[in-house]
């Protein structure tokens, strides 16, 4: 169950309810999408994780999504900190 502050925000931002086509009122989809954030696939955490280009986010991101993190993402992690330090060293 959502935290009751998390759907009154919800609902501020998502506007007006509407009809869902059989006649009952709820959430807009912006609504749906602020209340159930989907956890980010594998594939999409390397993206995020090849992309950073600090090591202050890199180190965010292993924060985050640690528990979620697997092998491949783990190893990009790592050589991603050694590039971006490398970097920032010169």
């Amino acid at each position: 169950m959502l935290p009751l502050a998390l759907l009154a925000l919800a609902y501020s931002l998502a506007g007006p309810r509407r009809y869902d086509g059989r006649g009952r009122r709820g959430l807009s989809r912006q609504a749906l999408v602020l209340c159930a954030p989907r956890p980010l696939t594998p594939r999409q955490l390397n993206g995020r994780i090849a992309n950073a280009s600090t090591v202050d986010g890199i180190l965010q991101l292993h924060a985050a999504h640690g528990d979620a993190l697997d092998d491949i993402n783990l190893s990009t992690c790592w050589s991603r900190l050694f590039r971006v330090a490398k970097k920032a060293d010169r």
